[in-house]
């Protein structure tokens, strides 16, 4: 059985994959005021919401991502959608099928959260 721990995000054409293993975790923990992936969650601050795309991008395998880049993206992202679908479409089902916030689930093959036209 292989789990599938990534949330793949497209955005204007281009393949994101969001992750929260645990070195993002704390990543992202250090960066939000509250010091808390939790209380982050429960907290809806823009703020919040861009540490934890960011660190979820870097989680899912943009190790070198720089604070422009994920603004860039961020930026991108809000073209099309709304900060609340942001946060419930990619950030909580990524924080989810990560493991941080419930059960992964078994690999399914080809999908992508598209960002709306």
């Amino acid at each position: 059985m292989v789990l599938d721990k990534v949330m793949k995000v497209k955005v204007k054409g281009k393949e994101y994959s969001l992750c929260y293993p645990i070195k993002a975790v704390i990543g992202a923990e250090s960066e939000l005021p509250e010091k808390s992936l939790f209380a982050a969650v429960n907290t809806p601050t823009m703020t919040n919401f861009f540490v934890l795309l960011k660190w979820g991008l870097i989680g899912g395998g943009m190790s070198d991502l720089t604070d422009s880049e994920a603004e860039e993206i961020w930026n991108e992202i809000l073209e099309t959608e709304s900060v609340d679908s942001l946060f419930k479409r990619m950030i909580v089902p990524a924080l989810m099928k990560s493991g941080t916030f419930g059960k992964t689930e078994k690999k399914a093959q080809g999908q992508v959260v598209a960002a709306k036209k």
